[in-house]
């Protein structure tokens, strides 16, 4: 089975609909600009670069398993070109600090106080990733997880956009 499908979805900033800022969350668009959409937390650059964009939750079990896996592969490739920026959908902005101060992930963290931009993206499962490749084009788009094999295809997919 295909774990890598794409969807659409609007991104909203500020509440304000504007042609400007909408875009499509699917392979071949591009990846809207996430410094624009009200998150808090330090986004690094992206420029030039291998983004992994992933929605989670510190209620989601399965996001706590991906979070060394995250950890594992920014260490492995971020000087390769590789950067993760992870966005918690979290609502309770505690619940988040515990899972942040638990996990201490060495990737950057955002945190989407926005409920609009949450909505316009409408994650369809906890987590969801999207692979962005060097010219930021979101390349594929990932629902779940599914353990050592989705590891694995997730990996072989960060080393071909790399390899670009």
């Amino acid at each position: 089975m295909n774990m890598w499908r794409g969807f659409s979805v609007l991104v909203l900033a500020t509440g304000f609909l504007t042609t400007s800022l909408l875009a499509d969350w699917e392979p071949g668009a591009i990846l809207p600009d996430l410094r624009e959409v009200g998150l808090e937390g330090i986004l690094p650059d992206i420029e030039s670069k291998v983004v992994m964009v992933d929605f989670w939750a510190s209620w989601c079990v399965p996001c706590k398993a991906t979070f060394p896996v995250m950890d594992e592969l920014y260490s492995k490739y971020k000087d390769k070109g590789l950067q993760i920026i992870a966005i918690s959908v979290d609502e309770n902005r505690k619940a988040f600090d515990r899972f942040i101060d638990r996990l201490q992930p060495s990737f950057p963290i955002a945190y989407t106080g926005s409920r609009e931009f949450l909505d316009s993206v409408k994650p369809q499962a906890m987590p969801t990733s999207f692979l962005v490749d060097k010219n930021g084009v979101i390349q594929f788009m990932h629902l779940g997880w599914g353990g050592n094999q989705m590891k694995s295809e997730l990996e072989a997919r960060i080393v071909e956009l790399l390899e670009e």
